[in-house]
């Protein structure tokens, strides 16, 4: 069993049943029955599956050439789901993956079924689905300043309100993509060397638009400054690592400490002047 979403258009002509399909159209097709086709070019994304995994209304005997247009609600959220799916499975996981087909195939229902009403359990698996496109969404534009609701909901096909209960559990979209953008600052600032990129410049980089901004941001977040953050290549890092004195180190763990109830063990004790 397939679905089909046809970006060209076709005509054609699916065991009996004529078809005549503009672009952006979605197809079913059952794969074990004839079907003969006229395009102008192939561009299309398939979901195709065994017959056994397919969902009851795919396997009707009544489905095969079904066709709907691309343009109601629901198929826009489809079409999205589905082109943002296709740029993301290579780095999904079997259970992602699994995950975002199951919300695919449930919007596909009720588009061909021409409700576009979901049960609660249909709207938890559309969700998780939706969640998934728009952090590949969000992932691929993360550091730049125009990453936009707006603009996501438009690439999704969804609505604004769907977008936020789909991160309602993470406190909202917008609080999503400035913690991602931290995560990510936080490893450039590990991974420079000599202190550059400077932190103003790392966080103009990841979409803030001040040093005031992204320190307080990034203090809030981690609960530490940006400044103090710098990589193990760094050679104030090295040298800083390198003047221990590692006999009084030893001498503490091994005991010494009791010998003076006065002394404690300190950076600053344990690296000469």
């Amino acid at each position: 069993m397939a679905l089909i979403l046809d970006l060209s258009g076709m005509k054609g002509d699916a065991d009996g049943r004529d078809v005549n399909a503009a672009p952006g159209s979605f197809h079913v097709r059952d794969l074990a029955r004839p079907s003969r086709f006229k395009v102008k070019a192939v561009d299309a994304i398939v979901v195709a599956m065994p017959r056994d995994r397919a969902p009851q209304w795919l396997v009707d005997q009544n489905a095969h050439g079904l066709n709907i247009d691309g343009t109601p609600r629901i198929s826009r959220l489809l079409r999205g789901h589905l082109t943002t799916l296709m740029r993301a499975a290579p780095g999904l996981s079997a259970d992602e993956g699994a995950t975002c087909i199951e919300a695919a195939l449930v919007m596909a229902e009720r588009a061909f079924k021409d409700t576009g009403k979901l049960t609660a359990t249909q709207s938890k698996v559309v969700q998780k689905g939706l969640r998934a496109s728009a952090v590949t969404l969000i992932d691929e534009r993360l550091n730049e300043q125009d990453l936009k609701i707006d603009w996501l909901v438009s690439a999704l096909g969804t609505s604004r309100a769907t977008l936020f209960r789909a991160f309602a559990l993470s406190g909202g979209i917008n609080l999503y993509i400035k913690e991602r953008r931290l995560e990510r600052a936080r490893e450039a600032l590990a991974a420079r060397v000599d202190q550059r990129p400077s932190v103003a410049e790392i966080g103009r980089a990841h979409g803030f638009v001040s040093e005031s901004h992204f320190s307080r941001s990034f203090r809030d977040h981690f609960g530490y400054s940006p400044s103090v953050l710098q990589s193990p290549k760094s050679p104030s890092a090295r040298a800083a690592h390198g003047n221990i004195r590692f006999d009084l180190v030893l001498g503490w763990m091994g005991g010494s400490r009791g010998a003076d109830k006065n002394t404690s063990l300190s950076r600053e004790a344990a690296c000469p002047t």
